[in-house]
């Protein structure tokens, strides 16, 4: 598995030693992807925003456990979706039957929209299943459902996401859900206040300064990370850290 690139590297490694500019590089690179993931499990963007806020609190406090044999948006990715699937499990527990609201729809695209209007289960499924890239085994055991029941949302996600967009065939769907962005932007708001959560806590190293890592999106636009994210089980984030 390919590692991440030196500019993601250094700022992971500067990150480790306490640096927060450094981590705020790595924030401003990778908050949109994390808002994707969080959006399109939670379909709620106020859930979204608080799971967002929350992972990156959670990964500048753990960010010594980051694998340096692993990407960092691999390890996100995994923060990201356990993280979700444990606060719907909680809204489960709290939600009443005249509580649920209507998904906020926007900023998101026509497929994302579409997906956050499918009942909870089907949309989770197919969220982890088509987008995310975990094998059916994960899934059964991440929602602690059977095969045959993950398999069955799946087949009732796609034949409602067809009907929705209008598409034909499951391999029209698939080539739809290709286009899909990898990153979502949240608003500016959530952006700054992560920032000041984590400024409040924490004081950022002075022996280096706040610097911003020049051409760093040629490095990071070249797919890699995308790629390798399908490779990805959760095994690799509850393995034990080096």
């Amino acid at each position: 598995m390919a590692q991440d690139n030196q500019i993601i590297r250094s700022l992971i490694e500067r990150s480790r030693k306490g640096n927060f500019h450094a981590f705020k590089q790595l924030f401003e690179m990778h908050a949109g992807y994390v808002y994707a993931i969080s959006i399109r499990l939670l379909a709620d963007p106020e859930d979204a925003n608080e799971n967002t806020s929350k992972i990156f609190i959670e990964a500048w406090n753990t960010i010594s456990m980051v694998r340096r044999d692993s990407p960092f948006i691999l390890w996100l990715k995994a923060i990201a979706s356990y993280s979700s699937l444990q606060r719907i499990r909680q809204k489960d527990k709290d939600k009443t039957d005249g509580n649920k609201k209507t998904p906020d729809q926007k900023g998101l695209g026509f497929l994302d929209q579409a997906i956050t209007t499918l009942p909870e289960s089907e949309r989770i499924v197919f969220v982890l299943s088509d987008i995310e890239n975990y094998q059916t085994q994960e899934i059964s055991d991440l929602l602690s459902m059977t095969l045959e029941e993950v398999k069955n949302f799946l087949v009732s996600a796609r034949a409602l996401l067809t009907k929705i967009l209008v598409v034909k065939s499951n391999e029209a769907l698939e080539r739809a859900i290709k286009q899909l962005p990898e990153s979502i932007e949240p608003n500016e708001n959530l952006y700054n206040r992560i920032i000041a959560d984590i400024s409040i806590k924490n004081i950022p190293d002075k022996t280096e300064g706040p610097e911003v890592v020049q051409d760093r999106d040629d490095e990071i636009n070249d797919n890699q990370s995308k790629q390798e994210k399908k490779r990805f089980s959760f095994k690799d984030f509850f393995r034990k850290k080096e």
